[in-house]
């Protein structure tokens, strides 16, 4: 499975419209996180039954033992309400389909952040979103 495929149903999931601004901050994203763990290239930190911590991630990212599980896991991460997190501007953003970068300054102001690697990432994915998009998802 590539990251094109996994974004495709990680929106699915979450009744996000497939539009090219979310594809461009979903993938950037993804990129950013630059996750070598199994199932999860957001690397959420979320525990799930037959999951296991990364080995030498302080963190606490996990692998999952297949995609349904690792897909499961992001879906409740970022669906948690707690407003301290940050996540459900997150979700507004992306089932509005606002532009890639309001979308991806609403994950750096979230618990999740990638330290605005995201952000930096945004003009290399809509660039060339397919090098980017065909890579696989760790497994």
């Amino acid at each position: 499975m590539n990251r094109n495929d996994w974004l495709h149903a990680f929106y699915e999931a979450l009744g996000v419209p497939h539009t090219n601004r979310n594809a461009w901050a979903g993938m950037s994203w993804i990129v950013a996180e630059g996750s070598v763990a199994a199932w999860n290239p957001l690397n959420t930190t979320q525990r799930m039954p037959g999951s296991w911590t990364l080995a030498g991630n302080t963190a606490g990212v996990q692998e999952y033992p297949d995609f349904e599980t690792g897909l499961a896991a992001t879906v409740r991460t970022i669906e948690q309400a707690d407003p301290k997190l940050g996540y459900v501007l997150i979700l507004e953003r992306l089932r509005a389909s606002a532009r890639a970068r309001r979308t991806l300054r609403a994950v750096e102001r979230s618990r999740w952040g990638t330290g605005g690697l995201a952000l930096r990432c945004l003009d290399q994915v809509k660039a060339d979103y397919w090098a980017w998009a065909r890579k696989p998802v760790p497994a």
